[in-house]
């Protein structure tokens, strides 16, 4: 039996252990299958110790030594070859359980901050006749896309928790960026009850909400069902608007406001998932948790449910993901994994160091550079219809000729985007928009690109400074998504009210940096919070006090103040002060100055300029100008 995967067969001998019988069969070739893919894992590490080796990779430029350890020939790791990479076991009934913490990983884990904060916790589907095994992928989200940080895989739903617990036993206490065994702070996941009670058992610090990213995917699934009860596609899009606006609410009355509101539209002729899901709105909503709630800590309470369906939408839109959950038997989960899966994260990693974005890009959509076909926009922003052009061959399958694209959250009508999958309908709308929010950006800071060179290759000498609870390097040069829209199309009144957030954006990267503050849609003017939300049909800018608690109470008494934007006049002070300053010392200010502008001159999305400034004012600062 083979099994292609991304143009390469893996061949299975078509024998019981494949068949679901001859277990003790079956379970001796996979206990000697993981004993040669750990001892694999253990000589690519042994490989990459040797100095030469660093000299000849892509990246020796940024791959740093110690002076003492190049005068004597050798090599500060971040992981060592006695670390284990595998943890298998077989229960007396049969079932076995599966955990793979690859040595790339493992960097991530350890040198990656936002592994600390947010992981997303993606679910395969169940066993069946045909498929053998369930797996589980932890990601997490960074300024250079989703990061892995373990596979998990089980027989049977009543071992998760086994199986989960095979992956604590990989970990130390550097895991998490310094969480150790007691997991993130805050776990999204998808609804399975099993694996939620499972996650919270081994990981008893960590918080856990259902994945929004997942919940308006199911909806999603439903609404372009051939069986849908919504008759045309502009009422599809229509209902999706509003489901996603209610998800996606900020406080408690708007939450209940916009519930009713999709309730009492005519076009949303199926209303049982969306009871449902305002039902158990405790599950999944920020502003519906208790004020000590643990996981604030690595939250802005502004644009909570927004952000954290964004984080999981850039964690999980990866084609590499959907292979992995794909396997249908742990012996061809564990040989992807252990011969694919770090060398895939280490070309893209590179491609971003180097500047090949697109590159990197189109490599998460397994896709080339460039397609053709036709994108039309359409009345709700976001909102895309895709249709091949003739010529092409790639676009065309069972689904028929046009396909609707919602670009804020990456779904397509597609079969491929209906499962959650990055889909070449998408790739396709982000070519033509140039969604940086979809496309990497340009990592500018060289010390974020060092950091970036070691979790992709795992050589050279990881600076202490990258495990210090401190700014790091990857924190300061991370993308804010400010607005859910991608094609930047806002309104005139709204301008006044980004250059407002812009400013205070520049005025807030100045400060000294507080990890308690994850790099999320919220900056701070004096003691207020500046909120830009879209509602489904137009954007909300307010002040809103840092203090607001956000329990579900009938007694808040929040409020939102609309605001009016300053002189614009102080800005463009500002970046006059910024260019006398690069006049006297263009020497320390040039790599700044250069980012910012390429930068600039390549993005015309309001929220990528708000990241500019923000990338330029943290470059600044550490530049060495006094």
């Amino acid at each position: 039996m083979f099994v292609v995967v991304d143009s390469q067969s893996y061949k299975l001998q078509k024998t019981e252990e494949n068949c679901g019988v001859g277990g003790g069969r079956r379970t001796a070739v996979l206990a000697e299958l993981v004993q040669q893919c750990a001892a694999r894992l253990r000589s690519a590490v042994d490989r990459v110790a040797g100095v030469q080796c660093a000299a000849e990779h892509r990246l020796h430029s940024l791959l740093q030594q110690s002076s003492s350890d190049s005068e004597s020939g050798g090599v500060l790791l971040s992981v060592s070859s006695t670390e284990q990479f595998v943890a298998y076991e077989t229960l007396s009934n049969g079932d076995c359980a599966l955990a793979l913490c690859t040595p790339l990983m493992k960097r991530v884990h350890r040198l990656v901050p936002h592994a600390a904060d947010i992981v997303a916790v993606d679910v395969g589907l169940p066993v069946d006749k045909r498929r053998h095994c369930r797996v589980i992928i932890l990601t997490t989200n960074s300024s250079a896309g989703g990061l892995p940080l373990g596979v998990i895989a089980t027989t049977s739903d009543s071992i998760l928790q086994r199986s989960i617990e095979l992956y604590a036993s990989l970990l130390d206490s550097r895991c998490f960026y310094g969480r150790g065994v007691r997991g993130p702070t805050l776990l999204l996941v998808d609804d399975c009850p099993l694996l939620i009670a499972a996650l919270c058992a081994v990981f008893t610090s960590s918080s856990c909400l259902l994945c929004t990213y997942r919940l308006l995917l199911s909806y999603w699934r439903e609404l372009w069902d051939r069986r849908s009860a919504v008759a045309t596609d502009q009422h599809r899009a229509h209902c999706f608007a509003l489901f996603e606006a209610a998800v996606f609410s900020d406080t408690v009355d708007q939450l209940h406001a916009n519930f009713a509101n999709v309730q009492s539209d005519l076009s949303m002729v199926s209303q049982s998932r969306v009871i449902s899901v305002y039902e158990r709105r405790m599950e999944w909503s920020v502003c519906c948790q208790k004020r000590d709630w643990s996981a604030l800590n690595c939250l802005r309470t502004a644009g909570s449910n927004r952000n954290l369906c964004v984080c999981a939408s850039r964690a999980l839109k990866d084609a590499v993901l959907g292979y992995i959950k794909s396997m249908k038997t742990l012996d061809t989960l564990l040989t992807f994994v252990c011969e694919r899966c770090d060398s895939y994260y280490e070309r893209r990693l590179t491609d971003t160091v180097t500047g090949r974005l697109y590159d990197a890009s189109a490599l998460r959509f397994m896709q080339e550079p460039d397609v053709g076909a036709h994108v039309m926009s359409t009345a709700l922003p976001s909102h895309y219809e895709v249709t091949p052009h003739p010529p092409s061959t790639m676009l065309t399958s069972a689904d028929g000729g046009t396909c609707h694209v919602e670009l804020s959250v990456g779904l397509c009508s597609c079969s491929v985007g209906c499962s959650g999958g990055a889909c070449i309908h998408l790739w396709t709308v982000v070519l033509d928009t140039q969604a940086r929010s979809w496309l990497l950006s340009p990592v500018s800071d060289i010390a974020a690109r060092r950091v970036l060179a070691h979790v992709a290759s795992g050589l050279g000498c990881a600076d202490a400074g990258w495990f210090a609870p401190s700014l790091h390097p990857l924190q300061s040069d991370d993308m804010l998504l400010l607005l859910c829209d991608d094609n930047g199309d806002v309104s005139g009144a709204d301008e006044a009210a980004v250059e407002l957030l812009t400013t205070a954006t520049v005025a807030e990267s100045t400060t000294a940096y507080d990890k308690s503050d994850s790099s999320f849609g919220l900056d701070a003017i004096g003691n207020k919070h500046v909120i830009i939300n879209w509602n489904g049909l137009a954007y909300e800018v307010s002040l809103q006090q840092p203090e607001t608690p956000i329990v579900e109470s009938n007694n808040d008494d929040a409020s939102a103040v609309a605001v009016s934007a300053p002189s614009r006049d102080r800005l463009r002070q500002s970046l006059t002060k910024i260019e006398n300053a690069y006049v006297s010392h263009p020497d320390v200010m040039e790599p700044a100055v250069t980012a910012f502008c390429q930068t600039v001159e390549s993005t015309e999305l309001l929220e990528h300029l708000n990241s500019a400034l923000l990338c330029f004012g943290n470059s600044f600062l550490t530049s060495g100008y006094t």
